[in-house]
């Protein structure tokens, strides 16, 4: 039977904190080399006068692109504080009370339990508040030295540590702020582990999904697994963690907790009847069959504009200064640029012969994600001739989708595109930045790699039902050039309207 500890107020005062590290910053630094090394009068003098420091930052507030940023993680600090400071009281009470003398085995044992949890919830608290802080102070003293790659690809779950026993359950609406509070502190995480995609792709997809994760006894989240459900006669019925996204493989503490998810995952895919289960790595998982032909390409960025433009060198330079030759005009935003960037996005998506996302999928993320998620789009003649969707996680700024239409890359638009976008990156602090994925050698593959970007391989795993052949769904698959072809025949306002349908059930 679960003991409750918590009156309504610090209940309360909880769920707020929840809520709080569920928010989806645009940029959150936590680099633990430099994090260590911080000086812990510089976060008293911020949290002091905050308005002041942004001022000794920037000189002026409104130079300041991450003011909104920094105010939220600024608020977040004192909820959290509060929070912390009533958690510290309950468990000191709680104490005494363990410590009364004549009370009977039974109740001591009960309150030696009650303590037990309170401290559980006092260090996941404690946790919570210095990542945050950690976040702050990053945007103030950003490091000077960066890993040629962030914790994200170099973090390796660790075979062995000290976790009580666990078991996995299926997570609902109301445990959205634990996971989302676990995201946010792993360090392999990214911004497609976020618990809001699953009502985002319920609404745009109509998919289902399980969310799979491993409490302690103790109640602390130890481990997840994202895995979403699509069935179509084209494709059959299938299972990825996660769709349409470039991550989203598993997050544990140790190796244990991580086979476990995996292996609750393919007994309910198993039950499901459903063809394969799609993981998404970037890391070796377990024995499943797997594919490693896609990278990602990730580019450390420099601490300012001028230094980045003199590393990525002359070549680069006189392209991108060839294209600003012509006129074009940049706008960064958000909602207001989304008719834009679809008018890009679907002429070129119709070219390369690939069916096209709805609009009503892209405005919804940014109506879920409206921090950390940014479009720029380059104009001529106040034509929309190139544009890009960012997402932001952790100290990455990730671009999932951009586009020029053909007609442009004669005048080099798609480079002052990427130019106009590591800018933007480089003004928000962010550390990296994330090309996306692609497969070996291509030619997105070697554009990317021009800009100094370094590959980390995916590592994509499948549970095959009755050991079924690797499936295939993918451009380069001979059965499906007709219909590319095809595709790249019909009138962009006719696949605006079939290819919505279609692309929901591809992942």
């Amino acid at each position: 039977m679960a003991v409750h500890i918590i009156d309504p107020i610090v209940a309360n005062l909880l769920s707020i904190v929840q809520a709080v590290s569920a928010a989806p910053y645009a940029r959150i630094t936590v680099d633990k080399h430099h994090c260590e090394n911080l000086n812990s009068m510089k976060l008293q003098d911020i949290l002091s006068d905050i308005e002041k420091a942004v001022v000794s930052r920037w000189g002026r507030a409104e130079n300041c692109d991450s003011l909104q940023q920094i105010k939220e993680l600024y608020e977040d600090i004192k909820i959290q504080k509060k929070s912390l400071k009533t958690l510290k009281s309950q468990k000191q009470l709680l104490s005494k009370k363990f410590s009364k003398p004549g009370s009977s085995s039974t109740a001591q044992n009960t309150v030696k339990e009650q303590v037990a949890h309170a401290s559980a919830r006092l260090k996941a608290a404690e946790k919570q508040l210095k990542h945050t802080q950690k976040c702050l102070l990053a945007f103030f003293d950003p490091a000077d030295e960066l890993p040629d790659l962030p914790a994200r690809f170099s973090h390796v779950t660790p075979d062995e540590s000290s976790i009580e026993d666990f078991e996995i359950m299926y997570m609902e609406d109301s445990d959205a702020p634990d996971w989302d509070g676990y995201v946010k502190t792993h360090a392999a995480s990214a911004h497609a582990h976020l618990y809001q995609w699953r009502d985002l792709f319920k609404k745009i997809f109509h998919c289902e999904s399980k969310l799979y994760a491993a409490k302690s006894k103790s109640g602390n989240l130890v481990g997840i697994l994202p895995v979403y459900f699509l069935k179509s006669k084209l494709f059959g019925h299938l299972a990825v963690s996660v769709p349409y996204l470039n991550y989203g493989g598993p997050l544990a503490d140790n190796r244990d907790v991580e086979a476990a998810l995996l292996d609750a995952a393919a007994k309910d895919c198993k039950q499901a009847k459903v063809s394969h289960l799609e993981v998404r790595a970037t890391n070796y998982l377990n024995d499943w069959p797997s594919k490693n032909e896609k990278n990602s390409m990730v580019l450390g960025l420099a601490k300012t504009e001028q230094a980045f433009d003199e590393k990525v060198g002359a070549k680069i330079r006189a392209q991108i200064n060839r294209a600003r030759r012509f006129g074009f005009q940049v706008k960064t935003g958000k909602a207001n640029l989304i008719d834009d960037f679809y008018t890009v996005f679907s002429t070129n998506m119709r070219d390369l012969g690939t069916p096209v996302y709805s609009k009503r999928f892209f405005r919804e993320m940014i109506n879920t994600f409206p921090a950390s998620s940014k479009i720029v789009v380059l104009y001529l003649k106040n034509k929309p001739a190139s544009a890009a969707f960012l997402l932001g996680h952790d100290n990455i700024l990730e671009i999932p989708w951009a586009s020029t239409i053909k007609y442009y890359n004669s005048m080099d638009a798609n480079m002052l595109l990427y130019r106009e976008v590591l800018g933007f990156a480089i003004r928000n602090h962010y550390n990296y930045f994330d090309f996306g994925r692609s497969s070996k050698d291509s030619p997105t593959y070697r554009f990317k790699k021009q800009w100094g970007a370094k590959p980390v391989e995916h590592h994509w795993h499948y549970w095959l039902d009755n050991n079924a052949p690797l499936p295939e769904l993918n451009p380069n698959n001979p059965k499906y050039k007709l219909l590319i072809k095809t595709w790249q025949k019909l009138p962009v306002f006719l696949t605006k309207w079939i290819g919505p349908p279609i692309i929901s059930k591809v992942p």
